[in-house]
């Protein structure tokens, strides 16, 4: 054997040290695993004990001779291909109740993150909702008030003329309130049936031409006309 080629321990020794040098904290643990996997050939006579147990050996050493050094999860390993693949397969095998677990979680993440989503665009149509009924509220405050502050400063006025024989009386007021009490106003008397207060609806539609929501509706619109 020629004095400057390297013989197989030598190999092995260089390899670990490429081993250790590329993976510094593989070095940190002195241990390693040793794996070696080959198959029997297929012709093996099974039944003859002593042939089995040469061919096994034969088989070892060969597995062995093709032996290097590798490392793995952070772990020196000195084996065949066979028995680095195996080790590997093993090693993913253990990891993966790991990424179930990991999967799992941002599973987990997702569906939460939709249902806070749902419950987002649920809050979103509550307040969009409670938005046009106070629109509604305000329509009816405007249609009403000035309709109930006339026929009311009437009220006062009257007693003022009647009761308290006051000369000195509101006739604008009063006419203004009775006007508000005996002329018509459609939208002020939609809002009856649609608060439910009145219910005789062809009596509305005799008066005004319009069914009460119709009104409503071109109330609502009336700034597009």
């Amino acid at each position: 054997m020629s004095p400057n080629k390297p013989t197989k321990r030598e190999r092995s020794r260089a390899s670990l040290g490429d081993i250790t040098h590329k993976n510094p904290s593989a070095a940190d643990d002195q241990s390693f695993e040793i794996v070696l996997h080959d198959e029997l050939p297929s012709n093996v006579d099974a039944s003859d004990q002593e042939n089995l147990d040469t061919v096994a050996r034969t088989t070892a050493m060969k597995a062995l001779n093709n032996a290097t050094w590798d490392s793995t999860d952070d772990k020196v390993v000195f084996g065949n291909s066979r028995g680095l693949t195996l080790l590997q397969e093993r090693d993913a095998l253990m990891r993966l109740p790991g990424r179930i677990t990991l999967l799992e979680g941002q599973i987990k993440s997702i569906i939460d993150e939709r249902d806070n989503n749902k419950e987002v665009m649920k809050l979103r149509e509550e307040v969009k909702s409670l938005t046009h009924e106070v629109k509604d509220i305000k329509a009816i405050q405007q249609a009403i008030l000035p309709i109930t502050l006339q026929i009311r400063s009437r009220f006062i006025e009257v007693y003022k003329r009647d009761v308290l024989e006051n000369e000195m009386i509101g006739y604008n007021a009063i006419a203004r309130g009775n006007e508000s009490a005996h002329t018509g106003n459609s939208v002020a008397d939609a809002l009856l049936y649609e608060q439910g207060i009145r219910t005789d609806r062809n009596i509305f539609t005799l008066l005004y031409g319009f069914t009460y929501d119709q009104v409503l509706v071109i109330r609502k619109f009336h700034h597009i006309f």
